[in-house]
């Protein structure tokens, strides 16, 4: 399965280190197929331009991670909608993490 994840971009100076601090999180639990819309550069493309490419690769996946900050992002809330109305699951981060170390143990 694909996660995504999901969180607050827009004026958030230090959002590609955010991103990849949690994608890192996840990698080190077994998780190996993440995107990281944090990662991907449209070249200063407009938020419009954004969620038409994330929301192309969010239908291809089958988890949408919520990062702590998500509540922060109108993109997120976007993603949170699409998810629940086509049947993608929607999962907070922390809850995610727990759910990995009872299903390792």
């Amino acid at each position: 399965m694909k996660y995504y994840l999901s969180g607050a971009i827009t004026r958030q100076p230090d959002f590609k280190e955010y991103f990849k601090k949690y994608e890192n999180e996840l990698r080190n639990r077994g998780i190996a197929d993440i995107y990281n819309p944090a990662g991907f550069d449209l070249l200063k493309a407009s938020w419009e331009a954004y969620m038409k490419f994330d929301i192309q690769v969010l239908l291809r996946c089958g988890c949408l991670v919520l990062l702590p900050n998500w509540r922060k992002s109108r993109g997120a809330k976007v993603e949170i909608y699409l998810c629940k109305k086509l049947g993608i699951r929607v999962v907070k981060f922390h809850d995610l993490l727990r759910e990995l170390a009872r299903n390792a143990a």
